[in-house]
C-alpha cells in the first residue's frame, strides 16, 4: 500500500512538471521559391505543450533583414477538439517578383517569448523567395 501512495504522488508530480514545462514547435513548413505574387503563403505549425492563453504567431519580414520590421500575424488552431490546439496555420500575403520574403513562427507565453522557429528566428529565419 505504501509502494502504491509513492507512485500515485510520483506520477501526480510528473504531470504536475509536465503542464509547466514551456511549449516547443517541432515543424514549421518551409515554404519554397515560387513565381506566386498573388498568394497567400500558408505556413503551418505543429507546436507542442502549448496553453490556451499562449499566444502562437508567424512575424513575417517582406522588406529586409532588420529584426524590427517584422509583421506579426496571430496563427489559427485547426484542432477543434476541444483541447489546447498543436495545429496552427497562418497565411503572408502575396508579395511581388524578386521579394525575398523572412518569416519565423513564435510562441508567446505571458508577453515572453518561450519557443521559436527556426531557431534564431529573427536573425535566422526560413526565407521564400518570389520569382521575377
Amino acid at each position: 500500500m505504501l509502494l502504491r501512495s509513492y507512485f500515485l504522488a510520483l506520477v501526480l508530480l510528473l504531470l504536475g512538471l509536465s503542464a509547466c514545462a514551456d511549449p516547443y514547435i517541432e515543424s514549421t513548413t518551409e515554404l519554397e521559391s515560387s513565381a506566386d505574387t498573388t498568394g497567400p503563403y500558408r505556413v503551418q505549425s505543429v507546436v507542442v505543450g502549448s496553453l490556451a492563453s499562449d499566444s502562437i504567431e508567424l512575424l513575417y519580414n517582406p522588406t529586409d533583414s532588420e529584426p524590427r520590421r517584422y509583421i506579426p500575424i496571430v496563427m489559427e488552431a485547426l484542432d477543434e477538439d476541444g483541447r489546447a490546439g498543436e495545429l496552427f496555420v497562418a497565411s503572408i500575403p502575396g508579395q511581388p517578383a524578386g521579394t525575398a520574403i523572412r518569416y519565423y513562427v513564435r510562441v508567446l507565453r505571458d508577453s515572453e517569448q518561450v519557443a521559436e522557429s527556426p531557431v534564431g528566428g529573427d536573425v535566422r529565419p526560413f526565407i521564400l523567395n518570389i520569382r521575377p
